[in-house]
């Protein structure tokens, strides 16, 4: 066991490396680079010779028409016209050398060439179950209602569809070292799971590559990699762009790392969340290559896709749960914070609240140099100390460290107490901050290999080899806390105006303070301070007239409310009333304020009643939340709502569901559930793109959308798969006419992007209570129903059927 501090070594080299533009191929398959205009062989490359009958170097002589028999001229063409930046469409070739041998192929384009690739044809009789099992996986997703289920579901689910010996789910940390949070394997295997990865072993030019393409194929580690070879007179051309190339060479580091692990063949799977790279699904197989046909790597490529989905929303939840308990927090202390009570007096009443909110065990005030400290805190004058250092940290008046003695090396012997700080600096400027602390935990992680020699190099060559041992490494972890997340700098960011508004709502502040450190509080200030006196505005800080846009000419001695959008008038009138006559509780309160481009800017208020000149005023105090409302509307959608159609996602529609069906049961009426499943719409996708597939999908919310009741939920669970939910209908007719007029209105073709599109739908009905009590009962007996329809030829309409008795 050893002791190391966060952080690992990583190998430039790596992170250099152009994987992007290896000159090579794998060589299970072959690839044709050909002109996008003209149509000529430019390159050509991979196990030619088995494939199409002749040697790279012979090909590369010859015309695409005279690789391939006379039926396949036209798939050929349908290809080279339709490629994209992505492979999309798969067609069956036969090399005009041995028509007898069939082929699978895909193109994309990569700038002024078309990729042509090609691979040996595996026999149709394996492809027959793939639909009905992905459609099994997407459900298995879909009813996943926590992280840690829905992250075994799929590593579960690509095991049984890919028979991968390993299926690890692999998540990238902060430092892009990975961690191994779900895993599906063969019982014989040591499993992986817990163990984590340096971020060297997928360095930066790989994870590039993940983003950009949600499958990666390595079927046969031992595979030639020969170069390309060009055609006369292209020998000097630029290095080829593979990004989107399924056959694309591996880096070399990469086949020695796999071969290292005993791994004979790998497959990546990206998950995407917020257009981030989250991790991958990572599979090894132990026990020779393992070939996966294109129909089944694009399974795998809408699996990741609903994945990716179902992940960002439950993320998405937990984090809307984490900010309602940090909101519900805040309220109690917005609650607290009042009156004029001296700021010491207040932080040490206080306390509890302050390390609550933020899960600390101690909290210290710094007061130029005064400490209130109560809590698990170090010695006064060590307080002081990390105060002077934070107030040379600070970014937008806060700072946050788990790792307080890797920062300020001096901390070490109190990180029992403070291995950890959370900065706030109060006021806007100078010498007063609020301080939480946490102590050191002791961690102990478990890594695949040593982590800080991930790689060996060649004392002569300088080439970088990967490490041999993947055995358990532990590493006891110390000097560190619990990290600060995003949830808790929020917290602390909204104390800030709280703070502020009550050293200067303190009765006798404005006198206490000298003249320069009141202007500078309030010029300095990070919220609008404003002064009304007779509905005027008398004073305003530089704050105000950026949150509007208007210069200081164009506010001083303004009526107010002309800057306030007209809707939200009455109630800042009304608040302003109640303020002047004492009635105001000192609680905030929203309003929309009109900025100088047009736009609208939501304001966070709250003030006292001051005098101003000798005369009764107001002081408020103005924060725009737009930013922060945003985020949390953008939370909230994408907890609740599918991104691409903004129909209600699974989350939602099964939180209606269950209203729906205590409704029911309440007033003994009946609902009906339908799941409806587009057909055809795979074809569409391969022949048109993605892009156009999800113009569809859109298209098709808004027909099924437009046919329905405004008490009725349209819902999307993925991919092509809607759901529709009828509470209070009268019989199963009923239900049965509503779907026969979506089925006739999706019937009807589709004007998307220059194409008329034509698709039917399978539709599968159960009702309440007849066919099922639960929410789970409804949905797995309208499912099948929908399946029985695809099975029985597609395009129809099926209520639930109990399966009959036995004589």
């Amino acid at each position: 066991m050893q002791s190391m501090g966060p952080g690992v070594h990583t190998v430039r080299s790596c992170d250099r490396e152009p994987v992007h533009i290896p000159g090579r191929i794998q060589a299970y398959g072959a690839m044709l680079v050909a002109d996008a205009v003209t149509r000529r062989l430019l390159r050509a490359g991979g196990d030619c010779e088995t494939l199409l009958g002749q040697p790279a170097q012979a090909v590369v002589q010859a015309s695409l028409a005279e690789l391939f028999d006379h039926d396949s001229q036209e798939d050929v063409r349908f290809l080279l016209e339709t490629a994209g930046e992505r492979p999309n469409a798969i067609r069956m070739l036969h090399p005009a050398a041995d028509p007898a041998r069939s082929l699978v192929a895909t193109a994309c384009r990569s700038g002024g060439a078309v990729l042509l690739e090609c691979e040996a044809a595996r026999p149709v009789s394996l492809l027959t179950d793939l639909l009905r099992d992905c459609q099994d996986v997407q459900t298995h997703l879909r009813l996943a209602t926590d992280i840690p289920a829905l992250w075994q579901s799929m590593t579960d689910s690509v095991r049984h569809l890919t028979g991968f010996d390993r299926v690890m789910l692999y998540k990238f940390h902060d430092d892009f070292s990975g961690e191994v949070v779900a895993e599906a394997m063969d019982a014989r295997l040591r499993p992986f799971l817990g163990h984590r990865y340096p971020a060297s072993d997928i360095p930066e030019p790989a994870r590039q590559l993940y983003l950009q393409n949600w499958l990666r194929i390595i079927p046969d580690v031992h595979v030639a990699q020969p170069p390309l070879e060009p055609c006369a007179g292209e020998e000097s051309s630029p290095p080829l762009d593979m990004t989107h190339a399924r056959l694309r060479a591996v880096s070399p580091i990469h086949i020695e790392y796999l071969k290292n692990m005993g791994v004979e063949a790998s497959l990546s799977l990206s998950v995407l969340v917020a257009g981030r790279l989250w991790g991958l699904v990572a599979c090894h197989h132990y026990a020779g290559p393992r070939f996966l046909h294109p129909e089944q790597q694009r399974a795998l490529v809408l699996i990741a896709g609903d994945f990716s989905h179902a992940l960002e929303a439950l993320l998405a939840q937990q984090a809307e749960r984490q900010r309602q308990v940090k909101d519900a927090l805040l309220a109690s202390l917005q609650g607290k914070i009042s009156g004029t009570q001296p700021l010491e007096a207040l932080v040490r009443r206080i306390a509890p609240d302050l390390m609550q909110l933020v899960d600390a065990e101690g909290v210290a005030l710094v007061d130029n140099g005064e400490i209130i400290a109560m809590g698990r805190t170090p010695a006064a004058s060590v307080v002081v100390f990390v105060a002077d250092w934070l107030s040379r940290q600070l970014t937008d008046d806060i700072h946050a460290t788990n790792a307080l003695g890797r920062d300020l090396p001096e901390s070490q012997a109190w990180r029992h107490l403070a291995a950890g700080v959370l900065g706030l600096r109060l006021g806007g400027y100078g010498n007063i901050f609020l301080l939480w602390f946490r102590p050191e935990i002791v961690v102990e992680e478990l890594w695949g290999g040593d982590p800080q020699q991930p790689y060996t190099m060649h004392p002569k060559s300088g080439v970088a080899h990967p490490r041999t041992s993947f055995e358990t490494f532990r590493l006891e972890i110390t000097g560190l806390c619990t990290a600060w997340t995003r949830h808790d700098m929020y917290a602390v960011k909204r104390l800030v105006p709280l703070f502020n508004a009550h050293m200067l709502r303190i009765a006798d502040a404005v006198l206490r303070i000298s003249e320069q450190r009141f202007r500078l509080l309030v010029e300095r200030a990070q919220e609008g301070i404003v002064v009304l006196q007779d509905w005027r505005l008398a004073y305003f800080n530089p704050m105000l007239m950026r949150m509007t846009g208007y210069a200081e000419d164009e506010l001083a001695g303004e009526p107010f409310l002309q800057f306030v959008l007209p809707e939200d008038r009455p109630l800042v009138h009304d608040r302003h009333l109640m303020r002047l006559a004492g009635q105001d509780d000192g609680q905030r309160y929203r309003f929309r304020a009109l900025h100088r481009n047009g736009s609208t800017v939501w304001v966070e208020s709250s003030g006292v009643n001051i005098e101003w000149n000798g005369r009764p005023a107001t002081l408020s105090f103005m924060m725009d939340i737009t930013d922060r409302l945003n985020d949390e509307e953008r939370i909230r959608f994408m907890a609740h709502y599918d991104a691409l159609t903004a129909l209600p996602n699974r989350t939602l529609f099964f939180d209606r569901l269950h209203q729906s069906l205590a409704q029911a049961r309440r007033e003994q009426a009946r609902l009906a559930i339908a799941f409806i499943d587009l057909d055809k719409f795979k074809p569409v996708n391969d022949l048109y793109g993605h892009a156009v597939g999800d113009l569809l999908l859109q298209a098709v919310a808004r027909r099924i959308t437009g046919l329905v009741r405004e008490s009725d939920t349209v819902a999307r669970l993925g991919g092509d798969e809607f759901v529709l939910l009828m509470p209070g209908i009268a019989m199963e007719a009923h239900a049965v006419r509503v779907a026969q007029k979506i089925q006739d209105a999706l019937d009807l073709p589709f004007a998307l992007a220059g194409h008329e599109i034509h698709i039917s739908s399978s539709i599968g009905i159960a009702i309440y209570p007849d066919h099922g009590q639960t929410e789970q009962e409804l949905c797995t007996n309208a499912d099948k129903a929908m399946y029985r329809v695809k099975h029985g030829g597609r395009s129809g309409i099926a209520l639930h059927q109990e399966p009959s008795a036995p004589a």
